[in-house]
């Protein structure tokens, strides 16, 4: 909770992200992963999750589809950011590993002292787009809901009779739904 405030603060004071702006995830499972998600719905942004195995011409629709200010990634992902940089709406780029050329060290986000300013976030508010496979056409972007996201956690726990003390490995993408809403924020849910 620490963690992913001051991730959303550092947004908020370094970039003046505000809700319903859109930030891109383009980032393996792990922690900033799942900082970046729960930093983007602190202050009503969009986490736009990116599926790692796109390649530039892919991500570069996606990310310009959504407008992402800020995009969040890696230097293992930068071979397909770098080549289209200059063609995205984003005004900053941060990995979080070792930062290639053109991009930021993630921690610098994170330096941010203190919670973000509260936002008011209403839960019909879009907190993440996940972009279709588009095998009839371009890829769609899926728009998800706070209160889309809370109801599936609990059907997912009631339905397979979760408690608070269960554990999950998540080997699907965070990326996507089963990744992000059945396993990550279910658990999270569960506490």
């Amino acid at each position: 909770r620490v963690l992913a405030g001051r991730l959303a603060a550092g947004l908020q004071a370094r970039h003046g992200i505000m809700p319903g702006d859109r930030v891109g995830v383009l980032l393996m499972n792990g922690l900033p992963f799942c900082l970046a998600v729960f930093a983007c719905a602190a202050i009503g942004a969009v986490a736009v999750t990116l599926n790692t195995k796109l390649k530039s011409r892919e991500l570069e629709y996606m990310l310009q589809n959504s407008g992402a200010r800020v995009l969040l990634t890696s230097a293992a992902l930068w071979p397909q950011v770098e080549p289209i940089r200059d063609g995205l709406p984003c005004e900053a780029y941060y990995a979080a590993d070792t930062p290639p050329p053109g991009a930021e060290p993630l921690a610098r986000l994170l330096e941010t002292a203190g919670e973000p300013p509260a936002v008011q976030v209403d839960e019909d508010d879009t907190a993440f787009i996940m972009y279709t496979s588009g095998t009839t056409g371009r890829p769609k972007g899926a728009e998800g809901t706070h209160v889309g996201i809370v109801n599936s956690a609990i059907s997912f726990a009631r339905c397979m009779g979760l408690r608070d003390a269960e554990r999950t490995l998540v080997a699907v993408p965070l990326f996507h739904v089963t990744g992000l809403i059945a396993q990550f924020f279910t658990m999270a849910y569960l506490g």
